[in-house]
C-alpha cells in the first residue's frame, strides 16, 4: 500500500508513556501492519501488533505520525471487524475483534476529527451495528472526539444516524463495564450545547426526538431511565434543550414516573434522576413550576410503610440543591429543614435513614446559607447539634465517623465574606455538642482506627482560625501536648492532617496573641520539619532524660 498518510494531528507531549519514545521504531509498525495483511494466523499478528502499541503513549510518539497506516491500511483493519461478524460469540472470535478495536481506537486517535469523519464516515457507521460491544466502543468514542472539537461538531449534526446510533448505545442491555453508555451520554450531551445540537436532539419533527421516543416506548425502566438521565444532563447543560424538552413530553414523561406511586423503585429512580435539575437556575426554576419541592417536601413527612424507601433518595435531592441554592433554605424549604431535624433528632428513626439524614446535614452545613437556614430554627436545630454530639461520642462506628465529619462542617468558618457572622455561630454550637467537647474529640484522637482520628483532625483544621476556639485549645491541659506529639499519629494521611493543623494555627490571626512564644516556637519547628519528620531514637532518649 502506497497511499499517501491523511493529514494527522501533531501529537501532544504531556502524555506519559510505560517506555520512552525514543525507544520508538519507525519500521516495526509498518512491518506488523504487512505482517497483518499477509500472514495467515491473523490472531497471532494483530496481537503482536496490540501489544506494540500498548508499550508507549500513542500519543507521546511523533515519530508515529510519520509511518501510520494508509486509508486503505484503515480500511483493511476495519474489515478484520466484519470477516468474524457471523460467528463472534466464540472466545476467539471476541478476543480477536477486540484486538483489532483496540488497534483501531489507538491509531485512530492520531487522526484529525474531519480526516477521521470523511475518510471513515460510512466504516463507524458499520460499526455501531457490528454485534460486539467492543467495536460499538470504539466507534462511539471517535464520535465523541468529533464532537468535542467545536470546529467539527456540525459535521455530526448533519448525520442523524450516527447520533441515532449514540441513542442506541444507551440502549445495550449486556454493557457490564457501562463505557458504552458513559461514552454515548457524554457525547450527546455535547451535540446538546449548542443551539444547532439541542435543536436537532429535541425540536418536535426531529427524527433523533422521533427515535429516542420510540426507544423509550418499547424498552423496560432500566433502558428508559438511561435515556432520561441523557435528557435530564442535556438540559442541565443548555437552556435551549430545557426549553426543547418541556414542550416535548420528555419531562413531562419523566414527572409522570416520578408520580407512580404503584411503583415505588420507578419513584426512587425518577427522583435520582431529576436531581442534577438542582444543579442550575433554570432547572429549579421548572422543578418548582411543576411542584417537585412541595411534593417531595410533602413525602419526607409521610406515613406511608413504603416512604422509607423513598426518603434517603429525597434528603440527596436537597442535599444537591443545598449545594448550590443554599441562600434559598431558609426562605423557601423549611419544610425540608424542619423535617430534616425531626429525622435527626427522633429516636425511631431506621438506622439507613439517619445515616442519610447525617449525610445531608453535613452537605448543607458546608455552606454559609445553610448554616444560617439551620440557625433560623432556633432550639430545634441546637437540639440536632446534641444529638449529633452523642452518636460521634458514643454511636457505631459508621455513624460516629459521619457525624465527626458533619461537625467539621459545623464548626468550619471559612473565610467567606461571611465569616464574622458564622463564627459566632460556630462558638455556640460547639457548646450544643457535649459538656466538654474538646475532651470526648481528643479521646477519639487518641483512637487506634484512622477514620475517627482523620475526622477530628478536620474538627481541628476547621476550629484553627478562630480566636475563641484557640482559646480553648490553649487552655486544655494536655492539648498543646497532643499537638506536639508526632506518635499519636502512624499513617501518611494522619501526619498530614495533623501538619495541616498546625500550620493553619500558625497563620491565624490571633495565634500570638494567645499562645506563649515558648508554643509558637515549638509549632514552627514541627512546621519546619515537615509532616512525615521522624525523630531519631537517640535525640528523644536525651530530652526524656
Amino acid at each position: 500500500m502506497t497511499m499517501v498518510p491523511m493529514d494527522l494531528e501533531d501529537a501532544d507531549s504531556s502524555g506519559s508513556s510505560n517506555t520512552n519514545s525514543s525507544n520508538f521504531d519507525c519500521k516495526t509498525l509498518p512491518t506488523l501492519l504487512s505482517n497483518l495483511f499477509e500472514s495467515g494466523d491473523k490472531s497471532s499478528a494483530i496481537l503482536d501488533l496490540k501489544i506494540y502499541l500498548n508499550t508507549f503513549s500513542i500519543k507521546s510518539s511523533p515519530q508515529l505520525v510519520s509511518c501510520l497506516p494508509s486509508k486503505a491500511e484503515f480500511l483493511l483493519l476495519f474489515e478484520l471487524l466484519t470477516c468474524v461478524n457471523r460467528d463472534t460469540n466464540t472466545k476467539s472470535n471476541r478476543e480477536f475483534t477486540q484486538n483489532v478495536s483496540n488497534v483501531l481506537s489507538q491509531l485512530l486517535s492520531l487522526l484529525k476529527p474531519d480526516d477521521l469523519f470523511h475518510n471513515f464516515h460510512d466504516e463507524i457507521i458499520s460499526g455501531f451495528k457490528h454485534p460486539n460491544i467492543e467495536v460499538k466502543l470504539m466507534c462511539c468514542l471517535q464520535v465523541k472526539r468529533v464532537v468535542e472539537d467545536e470546529d467539527w461538531r456540525r459535521l455530526v449534526l448533519n448525520e442523524p444516524e450516527l447520533v441515532h446510533s449514540l441513542i442506541d448505545c444507551l440502549c445495550i442491555s449486556d454493557d457490564s463495564s457501562g463505557m458504552i453508555v458513559k461514552e454515548a451520554s457524554h457525547a450527546l450531551s455535547v451535540i446538546a450545547m449548542c443551539e444547532a445540537g439541542a435543536c436537532m436532539l429535541f425540536e418536535e419533527t426531529s427524527s433523533v426526538l422521533i427515535h429516542m421516543k420510540e426507544c423509550l416506548s418499547k424498552h423496560n425502566s432500566t433502558i428508559c431511565f438511561r435515556i432520561f438521565e441523557v435528557v435530564v444532563k442535556c438540559c442541565v447543560h443548555s437552556t435551549e434543550a430545557m426549553k426543547f424538552c418541556q414542550s416535548n413530553t420528555l419531562l413531562g414523561s419523566l414527572l409522570d414516573k416520578f408520580g407512580d406511586s404503584d411503583d415505588i423503585l420507578s419513584r426512587v429512580v425518577a427522583i435520582t434522576t431529576l436531581t442534577p435539575l438542582t444543579s442550575c437556575k433554570h432547572g429549579y426554576q421548572w422543578l418548582k413550576l411543576e411542584g417537585v419541592f412541595t411534593k417531595l417536601e410533602a413525602a419526607l413527612s409521610d406515613d406511608d410503610p413504603f416512604s422509607a424507601i423513598v426518603m434517603p433518595e429525597i434528603l440527596k435531592f436537597f442535599a444537591a440543591l443545598s449545594k448550590h441554592f443554599a441562600d434559598l433554605l431558609e426562605s423557601h424549604h423549611g419544610r425540608f429543614l424542619n423535617t430534616l431535624c425531626c429525622i435527626i433528632g427522633s429516636d425511631e428513626t431506621s438506622f439507613d435513614l439517619l445515616e442519610a439524614a447525617i449525610d445531608c446535614l453535613t452537605v448543607v452545613l458546608s455552606y454559609d446559607g445553610g448554616k444560617f437556614a439551620l440557625n433560623s430554627l432556633g432550639d430545634k436545630f441546637k437540639a440536632v447539634i446534641r444529638r449529633v454530639g452523642r452518636l460521634a461520642k458514643a454511636g457505631s462506628s459508621s455513624l460516629r465517623d459521619q457525624c465527626l465529619w458533619c461537625i467539621s462542617e459545623l464548626l468550619n468558618a471559612g473565610q467567606g465574606d461571611n465569616a464574622e457572622r458564622v463564627v459566632p455561630l460556630c462558638e455556640t454550637w460547639y457548646y450544643e455538642l457535649d459538656s466538654q467537647p474538646l475532651e470526648f474529640l481528643l479521646k477519639l484522637s487518641k483512637s487506634p482506627i484512622l477514620e475517627p482520628r482523620l475526622a477530628v483532625q478536620k474538627v481541628y483544621t476547621n476550629l484553627a482560625d478562630q480566636a475563641w476556639a484557640l482559646k480553648v485549645m490553649r487552655d486544655h491541659p494536655t492539648f498543646c501536648e497532643y499537638l506536639l506529639d508526632r506518635t499519636t499519629e502512624s499513617e501518611d494521611e494522619g501526619y498530614v492532617y495533623k501538619y495541616t493543623t498546625i500550620a493553619k494555627i500558625l497563620r491565624a490571626k490571633a495565634c500570638a496573641e494567645i499562645f506563649p512564644p515558648s508554643f509558637i516556637l515549638k509549632l514552627r519547628t514541627y512546621e519546619k520539619q515537615g509532616a512525615m519528620y521522624v525523630q531519631a531514637a537517640s535525640q528523644v532518649a536525651t530530652e526524656e532524660g
